[in-house]
């Protein structure tokens, strides 16, 4: 398993910031998710989410499978289980 240092090495989760999404909402560059499907998620990403794209000024844009992942932590961490 990774830690969260090489994990942040390999892509940026928010536009700008290094760091994972979740201290991205912690130091309230992006705000807490609602509730939402994948499908939901990768438009509000688009947006207020600040998924790194060149139109937010990044490099490299995250993979369908690496926002999946980020998607299923940030509901896990900020919704239970459910």
């Amino acid at each position: 398993m990774m830690s969260i240092e090489e994990h942040d090495l390999q892509y940026q989760e928010v536009a700008n910031f290094e760091g994972t999404f979740e201290e991205a909402v912690t130091a309230c560059v992006v705000p807490v998710p609602n509730v939402m499907s994948f499908n939901q998620w990768i438009a509000w990403r688009k947006g207020d989410g600040m998924r790194p794209t060149q139109a937010h000024g990044s490099e490299r844009t995250t993979k369908p499978n690496e926002e999946s992942e980020i998607w299923h932590r940030a509901m896990k961490c900020y919704y239970g289980e459910e």
